[in-house]
């Protein structure tokens, strides 16, 4: 994509600078001009007298995805998964990256939805899903390996205690999810069910390194 812009730009990008600009290696760079021209049908020419790549016409849009049969099972697999997201906070994001995903498509590939739906079926197991909000917090959490705080309830307890932790990594394990985090007060890692999480915040901005967490792990 940054190739394509460049050249839609008119700044005939040559191997060397893009893979000054990409770090990667020339070749890298040859390998994709490659495949843009050859691979993709875009009209790539190399212009000795401005010593890079150019556009020989007009390009409207970068070309849509090809796809494998066996990535369009995969595809309808993903749209049955959502089904057992209806009517929680997850569907409309998913949805529409869903949507982006099959718009791209368009015109590339065709089949027949019956037939998948004959070879395919998709069951949800019913597990509870948590909170659009909270996930994204933690989720920031784990990316960023930021503080988070939120009163939890362990299971068969009623009620809710305080915890402050450091995010380490989320999963999903039979179609729950779970952080798992170094609890700061026990010192020690913990995993939590996001379902059984409640008024959780960011904590104050801290960062720690994977080997300061993986040390403390051992």
């Amino acid at each position: 994509m940054r190739l394509h812009t460049q050249l839609k730009a008119g700044n005939f990008p040559n191997c060397r600078k893009m893979a000054d600009a990409l770090e990667v290696s020339a070749k890298t760079v040859q390998r994709d001009i490659d495949f843009m021209r050859d691979r993709l049908g875009l009209p790539i020419e190399y212009d000795p007298l401005r010593f890079g790549y150019r556009y020989t016409e007009e390009v409207a849009s970068f070309p849509s995805i090809e796809v494998s049969e066996g990535e369009v099972a995969a595809l309808f697999v993903a749209q049955k998964a959502l089904a057992q997201y209806r009517g929680t906070p997850f569907e409309r994001p998913l949805r529409s990256a869903f949507q982006k995903i099959a718009d791209s498509l368009r015109d590339r590939v065709s089949f027949s939805w019956s037939d998948l739906e004959e070879a395919i079926s998709f069951h949800s197991t019913g597990a509870s899903v948590a909170d659009l909000a909270l996930f994204e917090t933690i989720s920031q959490g784990v990316l960023r390996s930021q503080e988070v705080e939120f009163e939890y309830r362990k299971l068969q307890s009623k009620g809710y205690e305080a915890r402050r932790v450091r995010p380490l990594h989320l999963a999903c394990l039979e179609n729950q999810w779970y952080v798992f985090a170094e609890d700061l007060a026990r010192k020690d890692l913990r995993t939590f069910a996001l379902p059984r999480m409640r008024k959780f915040i960011m904590a104050a901005e801290r960062r720690i390194s994977f080997v300061h967490a993986l040390g403390h792990q051992r």
